[in-house]
């Protein structure tokens, strides 16, 4: 058996714009497990994320997430005030998210074989993203057999992480309740 691991992120990387910046990663044993919700996405030509989608698509989608089997863990920081009292932007805030997030998820496997995707981003290499795997797979005990960044349309899966994403920096950022709904699918939630 082998479990995947999918991982996207919301807010943008720099002091303006968003006041949070927020990464989650599902754990999957099965994609087949998230067909139902998937199903649930309209089918119109455009890719719909959190950003682009309503808020009864975005329920609709979490209602039927939470009928399936996964776990998510995520790590938010408020880009401006982050407990460590050290401000930190772009591809540095990027690669501490990442090693954080990846460390949480593969702690919290199923099985020993994993598969990592990370959304296509500009953000961080390839060599890098498979390098942070590589170092927390040998802390972890885990086997990564497939480490790479791909789109949400060769990964339908990493369709559904971004509404995840969405969610839990609405939820530090305006105060929005929709990610309660599969609150019991969370493992981990880090603020930084």
């Amino acid at each position: 058996m082998t479990d995947i691991v999918v991982i996207d992120e919301s807010g943008d990387l720099g002091p303006h714009g968003s006041e949070y910046f927020a990464m989650a990663a599902m754990i999957l044993p099965r994609t087949r497990n998230l067909k139902s919700a998937y199903k649930t996405i309209p089918k119109d030509g455009k890719e719909h994320k959190w950003y682009n989608s309503d808020e009864d698509e975005i329920l609709e989608l979490f209602e039927a997430m939470s009928q399936c089997r996964f776990g998510i863990v995520y790590s938010v920081i408020k880009k401006n005030k982050p407990l460590s009292n050290a401000p930190m932007y772009g591809n540095e805030l990027y690669d501490r998210m990442v090693c954080q997030v990846v460390d949480d998820a593969l702690s919290r496997l199923n099985c020993r074989d994993v598969k990592v995707y990370l959304d296509n981003n500009r953000f961080i290499s390839t060599e890098r993203f498979r390098e942070i795997v590589r170092d927390s797979s040998v802390r972890s005990g885990v086997n990564p057999l497939d480490v790479r960044k791909r789109d949400s349309k060769s990964t339908p899966c990493l369709q559904l992480v971004d509404f995840v994403a969405g969610s839990v920096r609405a939820k530090y950022e305006h105060g929005d309740t929709k990610l309660s709904t599969i609150e019991d699918k969370i493992s981990f939630a880090r603020r930084l």
